[in-house]
């Protein structure tokens, strides 16, 4: 027997304005690029370069470290939505989801940025940075955001315990990705 689900995503009430939208964005990739300000700091250092080099590596930084992991971590988190919703939770608006998310991702990778400065100070802070910072703080952060903001705002207690098992799963999953991804990088970095 198949279930049927009518979804009106019109009677969810969004709780987060779409006037801070831009700023969330803005917000997001600036502490991005804050978390790989050291990285980008010792590329410029290994390297001399004419003016014209400087700006379009400025232009590409800009892209590569801030542009692209927000809209990475945007697609993440329309996929996220879209598992609750293929399971039949779809009480939060996927606009209050995605953005609440960006936001506790951009408190994440600000946190990361005020450690990995003290890369500036030792390299080895830098390389353990790498490999635990990003992990644990946004471990951290989407979990402080279901706990903090989705669960009090949008569910009750049956609904709370079906997305967290959901949410979570999906979170694992994601921070066990990134974690590989990053144990590797570093392993090219040392070698």
């Amino acid at each position: 027997m198949r279930r049927v689900f009518i979804v009106d995503y019109g009677k969810q009430s969004e709780k987060l304005d779409s006037k801070y939208y831009p700023l969330i964005w803005v917000a997001f990739a600036v502490a991005t690029i804050f978390a790989n300000l050291y990285s980008i700091y010792s590329g410029y250092i290994a390297e001399n370069m004419e003016r014209s080099a400087i700006v379009t590596k400025v232009l590409m930084d800009v892209v590569i470290n801030g542009v692209l992991p927000v809209a990475i971590c945007y697609l993440v988190t329309s996929v996220f939505y879209r598992s609750l919703v293929k399971r039949g939770l779809f009480t939060i608006p996927r606009k209050d989801f995605i953005y609440f998310t960006l936001i506790f991702l951009t408190g994440a990778r600000f946190l990361t940025g005020l450690v990995r400065v003290f890369g500036f100070l030792d390299d080895s802070v830098f390389m353990y940075s790498i490999l635990y910072t990003d992990v644990i703080f946004t471990t951290i952060a989407l979990y402080l955001e279901f706990f903090l903001v989705l669960a009090p705002k949008y569910l009750n207690p049956t609904e709370s315990h079906a997305h967290f098992k959901v949410l979570s799963k999906l979170y694992t999953i994601w921070i066990a990705v990134i974690a590989t991804i990053v144990f590797f990088v570093v392993i090219l970095m040392v070698e």
